[in-house]
C-alpha cells in the first residue's frame, strides 16, 4: 500500500533560472495538503514534477517505497498517482457518464467495471442530476467536478488538484469543499493548489507555502495564518 507521496530535494532549473530549489514535501493517505504561494512561486512546476510532466535536475519522488522519479505520467497513474489540470478538457459531445466511462476504459477496465466506477463516482461527486448531460453544456463548477471524477476512475492513492476552484462562484466553491471531503474519505490523499484562502483554510489538514521556488513554511492552517513571514509575504495583514 502506498501510504505516502513524498518528494525530497526537488530542484528544477530552466536555463540559468532555478524555479524550484531543494523542496521537500510529503502527503499521507486521507490527508488534504494545500500548496499555496504567490504567482510564480513554482506551484504548478512542482506538481508537474510530482506527476511526471517535468523532470527535476535534482531530487526524487517516491510513492510509498517506490522511486517514481523517472517514470512517465501514465505509469504513475497506474501506480496510484493522478492529477487534474486547470483546463478540464472533457469530451464536450459525450455526457458526464460517458466521459467517466471513457476514462475507465482507458485504464483497461472491463465493461462491468466501467459501469460500476461510473455509478460510484457519480454518487461520490454528487453528479446524479448531470450524468446524462453533454459535457459541453455543463455549468463551470459541475464541469470541474466531472474532471475530478474522470481522474478518480484510476482509483488512486493520491490526486493532485491544480486550482480546481478557480473561477467558481461562492455556491460552486461550497459544493467543491464537500466533494474534496468525500475524496479524502475514500482513503485518497489530496494535494491542492488553490488561491482561495477560504477553501484552503477550511479544507486542508496542513498547508505548504512556496515563495520563489523555496519552502517558506509548512504547518496547520492556524499555524500558517499566524506565521508572520507568510502573512507579510502572501496573506497580507488582514489575515
Amino acid at each position: 500500500m502506498n501510504a505516502t507521496l513524498s518528494a525530497s530535494g526537488i530542484t528544477v532549473r530552466f536555463g540559468g533560472l532555478t524555479v524550484i530549489d531543494k523542496v521537500d514535501l510529503t502527503v499521507s493517505r486521507s490527508e488534504v495538503l494545500g500548496l499555496i504561494g504567490p504567482n510564480g512561486a513554482g506551484k504548478t512546476t512542482f506538481v508537474n514534477v510530482l506527476s511526471g510532466f517535468q523532470k527535476p535536475q535534482e531530487g526524487n519522488v517516491r510513492l510509498g517505497e517506490t522511486d517514481i522519479t523517472g517514470t512517465p505520467p501514465d505509469h504513475r497513474a497506474r501506480l496510484g498517482l493522478v492529477r487534474t489540470f486547470q483546463a478540464v478538457r472533457l469530451f464536450p459531445a459525450l455526457t458526464v457518464s460517458e466521459n467517466i466511462i471513457a476514462s475507465a476504459q482507458a485504464m483497461g477496465c472491463s465493461h462491468r467495471e466501467c459501469r460500476q466506477r461510473e455509478r460510484d463516482l457519480v454518487e461520490l461527486l454528487d453528479l446524479g442530476d448531470w450524468a446524462g448531460v453533454d459535457a459541453g453544456a455543463l455549468p463551470y463548477g459541475v464541469e470541474r467536478r466531472a474532471g475530478i471524477a474522470r481522474a478518480l476512475t484510476a482509483k488512486p492513492s493520491f490526486i493532485l488538484l491544480d486550482e480546481p476552484a478557480a473561477g467558481m462562484n461562492e455556491d460552486e466553491a461550497f459544493a467543491f469543499l464537500s466533494v474534496v471531503g468525500r475524496i479524502r474519505e475514500t482513503d485518497c490523499g489530496v494535494l491542492l493548489i488553490e488561491h482561495n484562502m477560504g477553501i484552503v483554510f477550511d479544507l486542508c489538514d496542513r498547508v505548504h507555502v512556496l515563495r520563489s521556488g523555496s519552502t517558506l513554511a509548512v504547518g496547520t492552517p492556524t499555524e500558517i495564518r499566524n506565521h508572520a513571514t507568510v502573512r507579510e509575504a502572501y496573506l497580507g495583514s488582514a489575515a
